[in-house]
């Protein structure tokens, strides 16, 4: 819950704690009552530390451990309710690097693996400015 709120407020020694909190909880066990519920809410919740860890790190402008880690939390939930914040964070670090063919192939992966209009929107927006990565950011985080 800690590190949720810190991704938030976003300053740079909260995106490290949130780093730190999440790699700790990725190491332990999930809490018994998450897992007396629903045993497979074991990947939800690894998959979402990895997310917020890849916020984190989306926030200070470390854009490959973003895409990184966030490639960790779809492989661990390739098709959870995270799914469409997962790759929103790949497509957004591959533009902070100019990389729209990156970012697009991404946004077609996201489109095909889930049919999510959402993730037609986001592929057709990153087409249509293939020349300009900036104006395509610009555009998904308005």
């Amino acid at each position: 819950i800690e590190s949720a709120a810190l991704v938030t407020r976003g300053t740079t020694e909260d995106l490290k704690r949130v780093i730190g909190l999440v790699t700790l909880g990725l190491q332990v066990n999930p809490p018994l009552w998450l897992l007396s519920a629903d045993p497979g809410m074991d990947a939800i919740y690894r998959a979402e530390l990895s997310m917020r860890r890849a916020a984190a790190y989306y926030g200070l402008g470390e854009f490959t451990k973003a895409i990184e880690d966030s490639r960790q939390a779809l492989n661990i939930a390739p098709h959870s309710v995270l799914t469409p914040y997962i790759y929103r964070t790949i497509i957004l670090s591959y533009l902070q690097f100019g990389s729209v063919e990156d970012a697009s192939k991404a946004a077609l992966e996201w489109e095909k693996e889930t049919g999510d209009p959402a993730a037609s929107k986001v592929h057709r927006i990153v087409e249509e400015n293939q020349t300009s990565p900036q104006r395509a950011l610009m555009l998904l985080t308005r």
